[in-house]
């Protein structure tokens, strides 16, 4: 459905789905313009809870795993700490 465009289409909902109730006003709506209901895809738009942020440790002990891989690693470490 709108293969080559740019056009997008979506419904938003404040429930984490799409109420069944609006279900065949939407239906009607998509035959008036043309449109299948059918050719629509629901997605889950939820936000996910973020995984926590890595410690300052976590990071020296990644940065030090870096290192001891190498000495190549050397240039790399300094790209990524900023040297």
């Amino acid at each position: 459905m709108g293969e080559g465009t740019c056009a997008e289409k979506a419904v938003r909902s404040r429930e984490p789905s799409l109420p069944a109730e609006y279900i065949p006003e939407l239906e009607a709506a998509c035959d008036r313009a043309g449109l299948k209901w059918t050719d629509f895809q629901m997605t889950d738009n939820t936000c996910k809870p973020h995984p926590p942020a890595k410690s300052i440790l976590e990071k020296v002990r990644c940065l030090a795993a870096l290192h001891l891989a190498g000495m190549a690693c050397n240039s790399d470490l300094a790209e990524i700490m900023g040297w």
